[in-house]
């Protein structure tokens, strides 16, 4: 869940981890960095990349 609100970048992370139940955001970060592998920030910025690389090929 928290990977398909990541890619909608007008979604705040702060929001993302309230509307998963987090209390704190930074646990959120460092609950999603140990089972992804890196920090919520860096995800979405990789998909955008990604994206934008595919849109402009």
């Amino acid at each position: 869940m928290a990977k398909e609100m990541l890619v909608d970048e007008d979604i705040p992370i702060v929001n993302i981890s309230i509307e998963l139940s987090y209390t704190q955001p930074n646990y959120f970060s460092k609950v999603f960095k140990k089972k992804v592998g890196i920090t919520p920030s860096e995800y979405r910025e990789k998909y955008l990349i990604e994206n934008k690389n595919i849109i402009i090929k």
